[in-house]
């Protein structure tokens, strides 16, 4: 409250008052210092998804498409969720064929490289009997609303954000890759997962371990 005075009447500030702002109000902690704060476990997400599996809704499905993807190993963006159009003959250029099994997602802006293609036959199978038992249909987009209509990114992830399954920096991504990190992970384990969490290269995922961890 008295930085929000000081900023709308800088006239009250003086040298004296600086001081003691310096001292009695700490300066707040670097973002990557809260990260390790607010990043999940991933036990607490194999029991969120263990929660939603047990009585899955219309409302909570998107939530147990993302972390069954994501505890596969394959945590996708929130635009790369919310534009995966699925069917028997490709018409998107993010597109889950439920023929094959085969998901093609397009070059992302932080990807170099290009087209990623990957095969997921029964996670494929799973997300069918999951949509067919929760809708009665299979769904015309990876993740929809309850209403089983499709969602824009903004709105999935303050959908997800609101159940704590945030897909950004600071939770499911790099709870994912600290988990592969800590494990000891080699170099192509790093490159995998680099490559499906569609990452340039693997020495990204540095990045989040250090935010992750640090203190």
């Amino acid at each position: 409250m008295l930085q929000t005075l000081l900023k709308e009447r800088p006239d009250l500030r003086t040298p004296a008052l600086t001081e003691l702002i310096k001292e009695y109000i700490p300066d707040p902690e670097p973002v990557k210092q809260q990260r390790g704060v607010v990043l999940p476990t991933l036990d607490e997400l194999g029991a969120k998804f263990a929660e939603v599996s047990a009585k899955p809704t219309k409302q909570n499905m998107a939530i147990w498409t993302v972390l069954r993807l994501a505890l596969d190993g394959y945590p996708f963006r929130n635009s790369e969720f919310a534009s995966i159009v699925v069917g028997s003959c490709p018409h998107s250029v993010n597109f889950l064929d439920l023929d094959t099994g085969v998901l093609t997602l397009r070059k992302h802006k932080n990807d170099k490289r290009g087209t990623r293609v990957y095969e997921l036959p029964e996670f494929t199978r799973e997300w069918v009997a999951m949509s067919m038992r929760v809708f009665g249909r299979v769904l015309p987009t990876l993740v929809t609303n309850k209403k089983g209509e499709p969602m824009k990114p903004n709105a999935l992830g303050n959908f997800l954000s609101r159940q704590n399954v945030k897909l950004g920096s600071q939770t499911v991504r790099p709870a994912i890759t600290t988990a592969t990190l800590a494990s000891g992970a080699g170099h192509d384990d790093r490159e995998r997962l680099a490559h499906q969490m569609g990452h340039s290269r693997g020495v990204q995922m540095d990045k989040y371990f250090r935010g992750a961890l640090a203190p």
